[in-house]
């Protein structure tokens, strides 16, 4: 269920709100720590950071619901940290920002395919390792710092997970021949 405005911010409404954007872009909810780590590493549970004032995660630098915001961000580039400014998008709710990144997770063209891998093999480690060879993150360390955080995070309880899938008909019996299931 997506999170409430007032809800509080904490690592289980992260994670929740992040598989309900999972689910509405079509990709697994079981995704959901992975992609909450995200946001977590950004800073979405301290105020004052652009994941939190803004809900600016995963960096979307399309305009979000609530237009664009430029802020200083730290880049690692040829060996050191670097500042610069850069424009992301700026979402109107926590919900908001989650189902953007969501959404650039899906539709990138460098970070789609990971992605949907990742969905098929239920490797999701290996997933953000693979946004990071694509360029997702400057920081060297930025797939440990991920895969860390999402390793503490409670999975989604997902409905319908684990469920048997209604058997198929049988086929029709040959004419002349009784039907047996």
């Amino acid at each position: 269920a997506p999170v409430a405005p007032d809800e509080p911010v904490n690592r289980e409404t992260v994670t929740r709100a992040t598989a309900t954007a999972l689910e509405r872009a079509g990709l697994p909810p079981a995704m959901a720590p992975y992609l909450a780590a995200i946001a977590i590493n950004e800073g979405i549970l301290v105020p004052g950071t652009i994941a939190r004032d803004y809900w600016s995660v995963g960096g979307v630098k399309a305009p979000g619901s609530g237009g664009s915001v430029t802020v200083p961000t730290r880049e690692f580039i040829n060996g050191q940290w670097v500042t610069e400014n850069a424009s992301f998008g700026r979402f109107n709710s926590m919900q908001e920002g989650l189902d953007g990144l969501a959404a650039f997770v899906r539709d990138s063209p460098r970070f789609g395919p990971v992605a949907q891998a990742a969905a098929k093999s239920g490797d999701y480690a290996g997933m953000i390792e693979g946004f990071r060879q694509k360029g997702y993150a400057t920081d060297p360390a930025w797939t440990q710092k991920v895969v860390g955080i999402a390793q503490g995070l409670p999975t989604p309880s997902i409905p319908n997970a684990g469920a048997t899938p209604p058997a198929a008909p049988s086929p029709p019996a040959a004419p002349g021949l009784p039907h047996i299931p």
